[in-house]
């Protein structure tokens, strides 16, 4: 076998193992990347499809509240009714562009039915009634408590994701640690036994062409090795043959 191709064969195994350590390394980020993607569009998704009905009803809430005053000093039922109408048409228009299976939606038809209820009539003075007001501290309470939990389970499912690209980070680093130090032995011991079927081939042919310089023509030369080795040893034997001191 030539010396190349010893080489390459091996080396091979080195370079294979180094590239398996790679496609670890690869394979565990593509992992990552999808897991990292799952959480933005699914869990991140969600929250912001939520996060717009939750903007619209706090709309809704905020303008009850600031009517209060302005109600309780006579003020405009139009202009108040104006105002709530506009929100609860900015709610609406939230929760047609909302997800299905949005769970703020049931909220957002109660605070809708409230702000119906309110400006079905003189505004104002349902706005002030004690029965509205409970109303509307319970959906807002109700809200406040949804959105808590939701943040909650967000942050839940992002340290499950946390967790998981973690491990696959840990495994993939343990893995491709391992397949590196196993190349590293395997290069080492493949170029140790290749210096050593190099070396001694290399020492026989050298004594050989020393015992030829000196004079000795007699002794055959004999060199096993890789075939360029190999070659040099048939040249010097030819060599040997040719020589006037060697014919009998």
């Amino acid at each position: 076998m030539r010396l190349l191709t010893r080489l390459s064969v091996s080396h091979a195994l080195p370079v294979l193992l180094v590239a398996g350590a790679m496609a670890l390394l690869l394979g565990a980020l593509v992992k990552m990347s999808l897991v990292l993607t799952t959480l933005k569009d699914v869990e991140f998704g969600t929250l912001r499809d939520e996060g717009a009905l939750h903007r619209a009803m706090w709309g809704v809430d905020m303008t009850m509240r600031r009517s209060y005053d302005p109600c309780a000093r006579g003020g405009v039922d139009g202009m108040v009714r104006a105002r709530l109408e506009t929100r609860m048409g900015e709610l609406e228009q939230a929760m047609v562009a909302a997800a299905p299976g949005n769970r703020m939606m049931t909220l957002a038809q109660s605070y809708l039915a409230l702000g119906r209820d309110v400006t079905g009539g003189p505004t104002c003075e349902r706005l002030l009634d004690r029965a509205y007001r409970v109303r509307r501290e319970t959906l807002d309470e109700k809200v406040t408590n949804l959105w808590v939990e939701r943040l909650q389970v967000l942050h839940e499912a992002a340290s499950a994701k946390e967790e998981e690209v973690r491990k696959v980070g840990v495994s993939a680093a343990w893995g491709g640690l391992t397949l590196t130090l196993a190349s590293l032995l395997v290069a080492w011991r493949v170029a140790r036994r290749m210096a050593r079927s190099l070396d001694r081939p290399l020492v026989a042919l050298s004594e050989s062409a020393r015992r030829v310089g000196g004079g000795d023509l007699a002794t055959p030369i004999a060199v096993d090795g890789p075939v360029e080795i190999r070659e040099l040893a048939d040249e010097l034997e030819r060599m040997r043959h040719s020589s006037p001191s060697s014919t009998p």
